[in-house]
């Protein structure tokens, strides 16, 4: 039995975790960056691993926006190779791979995404 979040050893930090069957622990995501879609919850980290599977895309980061209808909306960031998809295209490709609540709505391209001394993508200046 796991003790509820501040009982017992535990502390809980929002990290998002899988353990497999050895026992090691596996790092998932953040549970505070999760984008609240009509009620249903979107891991950004999926839809930027779909994202980063298509050939024309360098780097890319999924973030919320807010959406009055919707709570908040899926917008990718991303940095293009040197013929950019267009968003239609990626749309189909998101399509194809992701639920259609987790594909994103709002594209911004990019040269280049902010970044921490640490090589840390800063989320909250995008």
């Amino acid at each position: 039995m796991n003790p509820a979040p501040g009982e017992g050893p535990w502390y809980w930090t929002g990290d998002l975790a899988v353990r497999d069957a050895a026992g090691f622990y596996f790092l998932r995501g953040r549970r505070s960056l999760w984008i609240d879609v009509n009620g249903l919850k979107v891991a950004p980290e999926e839809v930027e691993e779909v994202l980063l599977a298509h050939p024309g895309i360098r780097e890319a980061v999924v973030v919320g926006q807010p959406d009055e209808r919707r709570g908040e909306r899926v917008r990718a960031i991303i940095c293009a190779v040197a013929d950019a998809p267009t968003s239609s295209e990626l749309r189909r490709f998101c399509l194809a791979r992701l639920a259609p609540y987790k594909v994103p709505q709002t594209w911004e391209y990019r040269d280049t995404l902010p970044r921490s001394p640490l090589g840390k993508v800063l989320r909250n200046q995008l």
